[in-house]
Parts: C-alpha cells; sequence; structure tokens
C-alpha cells in the first residue's frame, strides 16, 4: 500500500498528503491499474492507520492486505518478511480452488452433477464404500456443503491441537484413506460438521473422472487461465496433493481468484467456469447460524446477520480459515478484500471481520446497481 512515514505527517500535518506506494509494489506487473483509496471513497488516514498497526505487529503477524475495487488495486501492502513475491500458505482457504475445479468439470462433462454419489468415480477405494453402504450416499454436494456425514473433529479443538483432525491428516500417508476409514456419524446430507479436509476425496474423484493428476488439472483449467506460474502444493505419500489445506500461493495470484469471482467466472473477458456456477456455488446451501451460511465451500452472512447494515442485498461471499486467513468477495461494493496472516493469535481471531467493518466499510457506500 502507500505509505507515509508518522514523522512525515508531524511535519507536514497541514498539508494535504498522498501515499507513497510501498516500495516492493509493481504497478507494470500487475494485471490491474492502481488508484488512491481516497478517490474510490476509503478514508485514505484510517488505512494508513491500519498499515502502521499492521507494520507494528500491533493486530498479530500479518502476511498481507489487499484491496480490488473498480477493477482497481486500492491497497497492497506486505509485512514481516513477505513481499510481492513470496509465496504464503492459505489453510483451508485453498477449498474455495476445489470448489472451482468442481463446477469447471461439471461444465466439461467430467462429472455429470453435484448429485452424483463420489463412490462412483472412485474405483481403487471400492472397500470402503462397501463396507460402510451409508457411505455411498456421500454426494458431491454433501462433502461440498460440508455435510458429508463423516465423522471427524475439526472444532471441538484448539487449531493446534495434535487432536485436531486437520493436523492429523496432515501426516497421513494416505489422506483420502484416512477421511473414508473414519466412522459415519450422521447420514450425508443431514448434519452440518465443519471438514475443511473432506475435499480431498474430491480431488481424488477428479484425478480419476480426467486421467490427470490434480496438478495438472489445477494448472490447466485454472492457474494457466489465470496467469498463476509459481505455486507450490503439499503432497500426502501417495501423491495426492492437497489443495484443500496444503497450497502455498502469492496473495496477488490469489486476489485474480476473487476477481474471477466477482466478474461470474470470467478473467480478463475469458470464460473460465460458467456463470451459472459461480451463482450455485456461492448461494445459501445450509444455514449454519444467524451469522453465518454455507455455500459450495463458500461462506455467506446469514440474512438476518447483523452485517445486513453493509449488506442489505446479501450478495457477499467470502473465504477464510482457522489460521486467519480471509477473503471477501463484495458485489455490492465491486470490491475484493484479502487478508492473509501469519497464523490465528489470540490477538487475531476473526481479525479479517474486524478490519472489513473497521476500516474498509467505515465510509463506503454499496455502488448503484449492484
Amino acid at each position: 500500500m502507500r505509505r507515509i512515514h508518522l514523522l512525515i505527517v508531524a511535519v507536514f500535518i497541514l498539508i494535504p498528503q498522498s501515499c507513497k506506494w510501498n516500495d516492493d509494489v509493481r504497478p507494470d506487473e500487475s494485471p490491474w491499474a492502481y488508484e488512491d483509496p481516497g478517490v474510490s471513497g476509503f478514508d485514505e488516514p484510517l488505512l494508513l492507520a491500519l498499515d502502521s498497526l499492521f507494520d507494528a505487529g500491533r493486530l498479530g503477524g500479518i502476511g498481507s492486505m489487499l484491496v480490488l475495487k473498480d477493477n482497481k488495486v486500492v491497497f497492497e501492502d506486505y509485512y514481516g518478511f513477505y513481499t510481492r513475491d513470496s509465496l504464503q500458505g492459505i489453510g483451508s482457504m485453498g477449498n474455495i480452488i476445489v470448489s472451482l475445479l468442481v463446477g469447471i468439470a461439471i461444465d466439461g462433462g467430467f462429472i455429470k452433477s453435484v448429485e452424483d454419489s463420489v463412490y462412483k468415480y472412485l474405483p481403487q477405494r471400492q472397500s470402503y464404500f462397501e463396507a460402510d453402504q451409508l457411505k455411498k450416499r456421500i454426494r458431491f454436494k454433501d462433502i461440498l456443503t460440508m455435510k458429508s456425514g463423516l465423522s471427524w473433529n475439526e472444532t471441538l479443538s484448539g487449531v493446534n491441537s495434535t487432536s485436531n483432525d486437520v493436523n492429523v491428516i496432515k501426516t497421513a500417508p494416505s489422506a483420502v484413506e484416512f477421511l473414508l476409514k473414519k466412522p459415519m456419524e450422521s447420514i450425508p446430507g443431514q448434519r452440518f460438521s465443519q471438514n475443511s479436509a473432506g475435499s480431498l476425496i474430491i480431488l481424488e474423484a477428479l484425478e480419476s473422472a480426467t486421467g490427470l493428476s490434480i496438478d495438472e488439472v489445477v494448472s490447466e483449467w485454472l492457474f494457466k487461465p489465470l496467469e498463476i506460474s509459481d505455486w507450490k502444493v503439499r503432497k500426502d505419500e501417495v501423491g495426492l496433493s492437497d489443495l484443500s489445506l496444503g497450497l502455498t500461493i502469492k496473495p496477488l495470484d490469489l486476489l485474480k481468484i476473487g476477481d474471477l469471482m466477482l466478474n461470474n467466472g470470467s478473467w480478463l473477458g475469458n470464460r473460465i467456469v460458467s456463470a451459472s456456477w459461480v451463482e450455485l456455488s456461492t448461494s445459501t446451501q445450509h444455514r449454519i447460524s444467524n451469522f453465518s451460511d454455507m455455500g459450495y465451500l463458500w461462506w455467506r452472512f446469514s440474512d438476518d446477520s447483523s452485517w445486513s447494515v453493509y449488506f442489505p442485498e446479501n450478495k457477499t461471499f467470502y473465504a477464510l480459515s482457522d489460521e486467519d486467513h480471509y477473503m471477501f468477495v463484495m458485489p455490492e461494493y465491486n470490491m475484493v478484500f484479502l487478508l492473509t496472516t501469519n497464523g490465528r493469535t489470540s490477538a487475531s481471531t476473526n481479525l479479517g471481520y474486524y478490519v472489513l467493518s473497521n476500516y474498509l466499510l467505515a465510509t463506503l457506500q454499496p455502488d448503484d446497481g449492484n
């Protein structure tokens, strides 16, 4: 982001200020134009104050913050040892990429529909489905809405707990085998239970359906069209890439995913996924509470959430992870907000919501016509 050093502010307090871009920001290497936050309707001094808090570590360890509005970058900054060229782990926020791949697979005829049972696409795993016939009823839709019915411990223990299944699966020799060995605790499609790793089953199903590795699938279908060339992903011992939990990527490239969704599946005029999938996957598929709803691995605010003061038409959807990474896609404001961190701390819990309401939306009004 553009910055003002505090000393300069103190000396020239009476002179209208314009920020200086972070030295690491190179507008000529970005697919978007850049614009001063104040021109786009933001409270620029407030954003500069936030930038200073991030620099000082007062709100926890921040990796990056980027804001895209009206197809222009109005805020881009990196903190600590991170730069624009740094790959940053995004934890379970990688699930939004799995959701996109399902949409592209359906568009291309590799998967018939979200109503299909996943076992049909996993011939190599039939023994697990035969051992528990209830598992045969697990549909793509159930995994995408975190209602697979598989027993899973993600929210009952701490983020860093060794009993948290998310941490256990990261070292499992076969992530899909670990998931399918879990007993069923409910009928698929009936009960929500947060499971950020369940989409690994979908990734293996995509490999079977396409005859390609997940690395090839995500590269050819999504990353190459978005001009994303620098990324890494953790693999289990059998070679399955964990896009669900183990992706590292540049924040500026991750912002492209948000922009793609904001533009109904098109990127720079090129159709990557159908608009119908964008609408379906970001619509409410399951009501969780009076705060949040679930789409297909995208989150939403509930209609009666207190956030309706900012989003009266409730078009906004977002991605997040337990490590305190956030990306909000806000059609009402024609805006995408991305925040990455060094991991959740007591000082940064729910940080993305706090920054969004207290700093970004403080002076903005929804765009007319959205």
